[in-house]
């Protein structure tokens, strides 16, 4: 239930907060990590050899994403 929450976060702070569009996101993947950090990797459709890890910190209230990439 964590995995889809986390997912599904990911997707509105991109697309609500950073605008981007569903169009330009291949794939929205939760991976594990330590806790308490949650990280969610994100492909997009013109980079799709690169992956972008967006993580939150377990209660973080505002549900801000940090964004990394690798």
């Amino acid at each position: 239930m964590k995995k889809n929450s986390l997912e599904k976060q990911a997707e509105e702070y991109l697309t609500e907060g950073k605008g981007y569009g569903l169009q330009e996101i291949k794939s929205i993947e939760s991976v594990f990590s330590k806790l308490p950090v949650w990280s969610v990797r994100v492909v997009f459709e013109d980079e799709s050899k690169i992956n972008y890890y967006y993580q939150i910190k377990s209660g973080n209230t505002r549900g801000l994403l940090l964004a990394s990439h690798f």
